[in-house]
Parts: structure tokens; C-alpha cells; sequence
């Protein structure tokens, strides 16, 4: 049964991701230096703002989680929001490392480079894989939901060191474009691109949220039947 939220939020999406991409690639000026492959730029970018959003989301699931596990149905909620958040901020790293080899082989010359920076975010990639993976494994257990919380709440750590790789080591990356200091930064005709790439994919956030999380409590209710069914089978 569909959610009562998807026609409108799916709707909401399409609009957003379509004024997007006419301004990626109608609308913004090509970059005088790289050209048309500079465009990649805005869902490179985009990709990577919303994975960070959602796996931010995710810690502070974890947190609630913790907090509110006394309480049933709270700590079912954020336990859903986290598992959800996680998928997502998976999916939008995924599509951030992807779009990002596209973009370094016409201008760095080659399709990946292990320097801070990717091989931060790589990693942060598999980390957030293998909270999945661990969720997965305790799946059925008492302790599932505190042992993944503790992982959660852990794991964000990762996040802020992929930001910070750029100025803490010497990277393949340019300087940042937030704060890079001299000569950083972006025409306003970019940056306005920037946001219309990173809107459009909360909004795809905000409704993968709003499809997955009822599932998510959907299955732990399930779960718990199941458990009923087998103590009165005993």
C-alpha cells in the first residue's frame, strides 16, 4: 500500500530535479578551464552534501535511540530513521564516488587516485556498508538495535574528516570552495546551480524516507509477532 505521501513528494521531486539539471546544463556557464566535464561538478558535489545530511541524520537516530529505548514505540521510530538514513547516505556516497571518476578522468587523466580525500570517503563508504551488514546480522536479536546505535553514533566521526581531508593533507582535490581562503569560491551563477543539484536530491531523500521507514517499522512489528507466535507455540 502506497504512502500517502508519495504521489505528492514524488511530484515535488520531478520539479526539483528538472529545474536542476536545466541549470546544469543549460542555464550555468561552462567552467573557462575544464569546460563541459566542470559540470559533473554540481551532482558530485550535491551527492556528497546529501549523504552527508543523511548519515548525520542517521548518528542522531542512534542518539534517540539510545535515549528513548525504554519507550517502545520512540525507540521503534528512530531505530526505522536510522536504518533508512543509512541506506540513503549509502546510495548518495555511492553516486558522489561515481560521479567523481567520471569527472577525474578527462581532467586529472585517470579514473581514481588514492590520495586523502577519496580514500577517506571510500572508506566512510564501507563503514556505513558495514553498518548495514551488522544491522542485517543481529537482525532478530534484543541487542540489535543498541549495538548498531553504539556503530552509528561512532561512525559519524568519519564525516567531518572527509571535509577536512582537503586541509589537512596535500590532496589531487582543489581548495575548498567554503573557506578556502584567497582565490576560493564560486560566480553566483554556480553556487545558485550548487543548490538547485543539492535540493533536488533532499527532496529524493526526503521521499525515500518517507517510503522506507514504514516499511522499516513494518518488519519490526512483524518481527515481534513472529516472537509472540513462537513463546505461544512453547
Amino acid at each position: 500500500m502506497r504512502n500517502r505521501f508519495f504521489i505528492p513528494m514524488l511530484a515535488f521531486t520531478v520539479v526539483l530535479m528538472a529545474i536542476a539539471l536545466y541549470m546544469t546544463f543549460l542555464w550555468v556557464p561552462a567552467d573557462f578551464t575544464q569546460g563541459d566535464v566542470q559540470r559533473i561538478f554540481y551532482f558530485h558535489l550535491g551527492s556528497f552534501w546529501t549523504a552527508s545530511v543523511a548519515l548525520t541524520l542517521n548518528a542522531l537516530a542512534c542518539l534517540m535511540y539510545i535515549l528513548r529505548r525504554m519507550d517502545r514505540a520512540k525507540a521503534e521510530f528512530w531505530d526505522a530513521l536510522a536504518a533508512s538514513s543509512a541506506e540513503i547516505g549509502v546510495i548518495f556516497c555511492a553516486g558522489g564516488l561515481a560521479f567523481g571518476t567520471f569527472w577525474a578522468k578527462p581532467v586529472w587523466g585517470t579514473w581514481w587516485v588514492w590520495d586523502a580525500r577519496l580514500t577517506l570517503t571510500f572508506l566512510t563508504w564501507l563503514l556505513y556498508i558495514a553498518y548495514l551488514l551488522l544491522r542485517g546480522f543481529l537482525e532478530g536479536s534484543d541487542r540489535a538495535g543498541m549495538i548498531s546505535a553504539v556503530y552509528g553514533i561512532f561512525a559519524i566521526a568519519a564525516v567531518p574528516m572527509v571535509y577536512m581531508s582537503n586541509r589537512w593533507f596535500r590532496t589531487q582535490h582543489p581548495q575548498p570552495v567554503i573557506g578556502g581562503g584567497e582565490g576560493s569560491g564560486m560566480p553566483g551563477s554556480m553556487w545558485l546551480t550548487v543548490f538547485a543539484a543539492w535540493f533536488a536530491m533532499q527532496a529524493l531523500m526526503c521521499w525515500y524516507l518517507t517510503q522506507r521507514m514504514p516499511l522499516e517499522r513494518g518488519k519490526r512489528e512483524a518481527e515481534r509477532l513472529r516472537r509472540q507466535l513462537r513463546v505461544e507455540d512453547v
